[in-house]
């Protein structure tokens, strides 16, 4: 990488930045996954470690959405009883 941080075409370089947020119930570890010729986060995981798995498992934004679209918490999903 030599510290280049410019890329000619999309995916063609991804970069990635682990940060943490305290909360009321404890830290929660955030990465983003960035790709250095758009300048967008293509890829996010929100954890409570900052293990190495927490930052090779992360979804698309499009994956996350979907996910918490589908999620019973959610107040889009109707619920039958």
């Amino acid at each position: 990488m030599e510290r280049r941080f410019t890329a000619d075409r999309p995916n063609e370089l991804w970069v990635t930045d682990l940060t943490y947020v305290p909360t009321w119930a404890g830290m929660v570890y955030v990465s983003f996954i960035t790709d250095v010729f758009s300048r967008t986060i293509v890829g996010w995981r929100v954890a409570s470690n900052m293990r190495t798995d927490m930052v090779l498992d992360w979804k698309t934004p499009a994956e996350a959405l979907d996910e918490q679209l589908r999620s019973p918490q959610h107040p889009s999903v109707a619920t039958t009883g």
